[in-house]
């Protein structure tokens, strides 16, 4: 299939067009999954509406979110010339992923703080292949993983799970040595919202199947409601699941059922949940071909996380032919 074409064979309508804004063919679609059957809803996912005149702010809980939920939407900013910004929270210094590629399996907290600033490295690269310079980032240099710890206890210091560390060590950091408090992210975020005025947001799902961005979309709203947001908020989704084991070890994993799994050589068409389509609203931004290849690009550019095959598979599922969006209502 080629990017672009329905799966009726029908061409896509690409951003902006005057086509029909309901997408045509049937109301759902059955996907496998893992032996299970997830129902994605295809009915009434409208057009993602932008202004010229709009100021988008992109909350990313890790570099490398922002791509995978908004890559193409972000080149589409960037050729139309509609301001935005990326805030990453997190460093992304969790994932020692390029540590296990080089078989280096003892992680000191030095060799986390190297992920972080390899991570940062990688978020601007991507940014770049959008189009993108590095003042469209800012870098708040959270520690994963302290994201819920400080929404759920917001006085108190968190210490990093694999920094060690209750302050952010990275140079680049919004507030330099910034304790890792839910007050300290709530202030750095108001900080930022009252400078940049958005009239659009793009927060991680409150039901991702990752922790640290259902408390990013948490802190987030909180955020919103302190400056008296009056704009639109609009969740995106990187992942899901359906069930949580516990093995002997004590670990949680999920099955996942979102992202979808994609066709070799393919460009998933995507579609919300039918678990989180119920009486929601969710939108749709169609990629050119050419959106499709600087995401694509984007995606590359975050090279340590293509090690483990579970990355590797939802980087491939998300460099879709739409992006979508669930509208939060309530702030206009």
């Amino acid at each position: 299939m080629s990017p672009g074409a329905d799966l009726n064979c029908r061409p896509f309508p690409y951003q902006g067009s005057a086509l029909p804004t309901e997408l045509p063919g049937r109301d759902k679609i059955i996907l496998p999954y893992r032996g299970r059957i997830e129902t994605m809803a295809r009915k009434k996912l409208l057009l993602l509406k932008i202004k010229k005149k709009d100021r988008v702010l992109i909350i990313a809980p890790h570099p490398d979110d922002d791509v995978l939920g908004a890559g193409g939407l972000m080149a589409y900013f960037l050729d139309k010339k509609i301001f935005f910004k990326v805030i990453y929270i997190c460093t992304g210094d969790g994932v020692p992923a390029f540590l296990w590629r080089e078989k280096k399996f003892k992680f000191s907290p030095e060799n986390y703080i190297g992920v972080g600033n390899l991570r940062r490295k990688e978020a601007l690269r991507g940014l770049k292949m959008l189009g993108a310079d590095s003042n469209k980032a800012i870098f708040l240099g959270y520690s994963d993983g302290c994201l819920l710890p400080m929404w759920k206890n917001p006085q108190k210091t968190i210490i990093g799970s694999r920094t060690r560390l209750t302050f952010s060590p990275y140079s680049f950091a919004y507030t330099e040595n910034q304790e890792f408090k839910g007050v300290n992210l709530l202030a750095d975020l108001i900080s930022i919202f009252r400078q940049e005025k958005p009239t659009m947001v793009l927060a991680p799902h409150l039901k991702s199947g990752h922790l640290d961005h259902r408390a990013a979309f948490s802190f987030t709203k909180k955020v919103l409601e302190k400056v008296n947001f009056k704009g639109q908020l609009f969740e995106y989704l990187t992942s899901l699941g359906l069930i949580k084991l516990h093995g002997f070890l004590g670990i949680g994993s999920l099955i996942k059922i979102y992202p979808p799994k994609n066709k070799k050589g393919e460009a998933n068409v995507l579609y919300p949940p039918t678990t989180l389509s119920q009486n929601k609203q969710w939108v749709s931004f169609w990629l050119s071909p050419d959106q499709i290849k600087k995401k694509q690009a984007a995606l590359q550019a975050h090279q340590s996380q293509w090690g483990l095959p579970t990355l590797r598979r939802a980087f491939r599922s998300l460099a879709a032919q739409n992006e979508i969006f669930q509208k939060n209502g309530g702030f206009n």
